[in-house]
């Protein structure tokens, strides 16, 4: 999962969490919960977090001017050559995004501590809902 999508949910989770305990909803904050617990199962699981650290370009050359390949340029703007030279031009520029995962153990106790956290927060949520319907008063 790419960090930016892990920071936008994990923003949601909290969201909901606080939009619970502020309305005093209790399904709110169990939604909220569980899905911060499916947000750390995918940092503990091997569909770790990626981060871009870049693009790799590559270049396509050649001299076989096709249709296709004139379609590239401008009308005027074709390179002019002689088909006996051996002359490469630029064709096409491919860009492709890299990135890099947090494939290590501190990733992993991070998703290990929030799915803690996430499933503590389950459990107080539904003691929360047990002590709503009985009455709320124990005396």
């Amino acid at each position: 999962m790419i960090v930016t999508i892990f920071v936008i949910l994990l923003t949601i989770s909290i969201f909901l969490i606080a939009l619970g305990y502020a309305v005093g909803e209790t399904a709110y904050s169990i939604i909220g919960f569980f899905f911060l617990f499916l947000l750390s199962v995918s940092i503990i699981l091997p569909g770790n977090l990626e981060y871009k650290t870049g693009t790799e370009q590559i270049y396509e050359y050649g001299s076989n001017f096709t249709d296709y390949h004139w379609d590239q340029y401008m009308p005027g703007d074709e390179p002019s050559f002689n088909p006996s030279d051996d002359v490469a031009f630029l064709f096409h520029v491919h860009e492709t995004d890299i990135y890099t995962a947090f494939d290590n153990a501190s990733s992993h106790w991070f998703g290990l501590w929030l799915s803690i956290i996430s499933g503590l927060g389950i459990a107080v949520s539904l003691v929360d809902i047990k002590r709503l319907i009985g009455g709320g008063n124990n005396e």
